[in-house]
C-alpha cells in the first residue's frame, strides 16, 4: 500500500466546504421538519382569536409622563 502526500491547504480547504455544507443542510432540513410537524400536529379550530380592542387608542389616551426630565438640577 503506497500513501500519498495530501496538500494540507488543499485538505483544509475541501473539508472546510463539506463542514459548512453539512451545517447549511441540517439547518434547512430541521426548519423544513419543524415547519412540516406544526403545520401536521397544529390545532387550527382551538386556536385563540386576537380580540379587537374595546375603544380605539387615541393620543389622548396614552400618557407620556413616564418620558418627562427631572426638573430639578441634581447637584
Amino acid at each position: 500500500m503506497i500513501l500519498k502526500d495530501i496538500e494540507k491547504a488543499i485538505y483544509r480547504k475541501r473539508l472546510n466546504i463539506v463542514i459548512v455544507s453539512f451545517i447549511a443542510s441540517l439547518l434547512v432540513l430541521s426548519l423544513a421538519y419543524g415547519q412540516g410537524l406544526i403545520a401536521l400536529f397544529a390545532d387550527s379550530v382551538n386556536m385563540p382569536v386576537p380580540l379587537a380592542p374595546a375603544a380605539p387608542v387615541t393620543e389622548a389616551a396614552v400618557s407620556y409622563t413616564h418620558l418627562t426630565l427631572p426638573t430639578k438640577r441634581i447637584v
